[in-house]
């Protein structure tokens, strides 16, 4: 139920990231639409405060300092590209380019594991390689032979690849952050934070502080709306693996990629044709695989 209701919530979240990212500077929207996950992260961070000792290097609970510079570097530098990126996929390349393309990042992720963390490359991961490859090539054909989403979603596509890959390094540090004792909240919050506050300094620097107070009390809602459901999203994915396997939890929240291709079908007006239609297919099945692969390769018993 966690993992359904993560789904939805990326689903609906991804809807409404698309109604409001036609309007208004991009950086400005993207900063509006991160605010939920950085106040639920904060709420969360004050309930368990006690985590803070995870950061005080005297501490004998001190994570060390090289998940200090994984967490600096996450947040300097993953978040506000994963951030901003999404904005600009789904400004672009609508919700038929971009949700495909950054639901690859489980792919991504598995092939960054492999240097980063040790982990071994397997046959699964590379049967989804080479579907999501043919999945984003029908895709691409897709777009050419039917109605674009845009006259820049090649841009769109770009932007989801980026932060597919943004996502997928995310993931990987994630899990090393975790692996060491970081609290899941902690590090959203942290993170979340140190973005946003790069952003704004971008902003700032650019001379275009005005244009976080130049959008309409509807595209605000619809911003805090679209944050909020993502931020459900990643949290409710969170609890949703303490109950079940992983292997069952990214099966059910790779349904998001679904529901919203329906959802922008039936009431964005966005055009699917078979080339299309196909190409999720195959990316999806590309992505269960990899994600079989790793679910296989973290249950292997270990050698005495």
């Amino acid at each position: 139920m966690w993992a359904l209701t993560s789904a939805f919530a990326y689903s609906l979240g991804n809807v409404t990231a698309r109604v409001v990212s036609v309007e208004g500077d991009p950086l400005a929207g993207s900063i509006l639409r991160t605010l939920p996950l950085l106040l639920l992260s904060f709420f969360m961070m004050l309930w368990r405060y006690k985590e803070v000792t995870r950061l005080m290097p005297k501490h004998e609970n001190f994570m060390g300092w090289k998940a200090i510079r994984v967490l600096f570097f996450f947040g300097f530098v993953v978040t506000p590209v994963s951030i901003f990126g999404l904005y600009m996929a789904f400004r672009y390349g609508g919700v038929l380019i971009a949700v495909p393309v950054l639901s690859v990042h489980p792919l991504w992720a598995a092939l960054i594991a492999v240097p980063f963390l040790g982990e071994a490359f397997n046959q699964r991961i590379g049967a989804g390689i080479i579907s999501v490859i043919i999945g984003v090539i029908l895709l691409t054909y897709g777009q050419q032979i039917g109605v674009p989403v845009s006259d820049q979603w090649l841009l769109g596509g770009a932007a989801a690849l980026i932060t597919s890959l943004a996502f997928a390094t995310g993931a990987v540090f994630r899990r090393f952050l975790i692996s060491g004792g970081m609290d899941i909240f902690w590090q959203l919050g942290i993170t979340a934070s140190l973005g946003i506050g790069l952003l704004v300094l971008i902003l700032a620097g650019l001379g275009k502080l005005d244009t976080l107070a130049q959008f309409t009390a509807t595209q605000y809602w619809q911003l805090m709306i679209s944050g909020g459901l993502s931020a459900a999203g990643n949290f409710t994915i969170s609890a949703a693996f303490i109950y079940t396997t992983v292997a069952s939890v990214t099966t059910l929240k790779s349904l998001d990629t679904v529901i919203a291709t329906v959802i922008a079908v039936v009431f964005l007006g966005e055009i699917i044709n078979l080339p299309i239609g196909l190409s999720i297919l195959l990316i999806l099945i590309g992505i269960l695989n990899v994600q079989i692969g790793i679910s296989k390769k973290k249950a292997e018993p270990v050698a005495a």
